[in-house]
């Protein structure tokens, strides 16, 4: 069974969800290709860039208080 990731894209303060990818490799890959991207297309602004890939597992994700 393949887990579906989402790529999430936070540059200039705006948030950006691409997806979803079968598997994390593929989620990871994506998201070094749109650093590069970043980075070719606007090298002063690419410090303000960051990425992460979730899992639809992750976003289900709910914490219990331990009593």
């Amino acid at each position: 069974m393949t887990i579906s990731y989402f790529l999430f894209i936070v540059f200039v303060g705006q948030m950006h969800v691409v997806g979803p990818f079968h598997g994390l490799l593929a989620c990871e890959r994506a998201a070094a290709q749109a650093m590069i991207a970043a980075r070719e297309a606007a090298p002063q602004l690419s410090n303000s860039m960051g990425t992460a890939c979730l899992s639809q597992k992750a976003a289900n994700f709910k914490f219990k208080e331990p009593k």
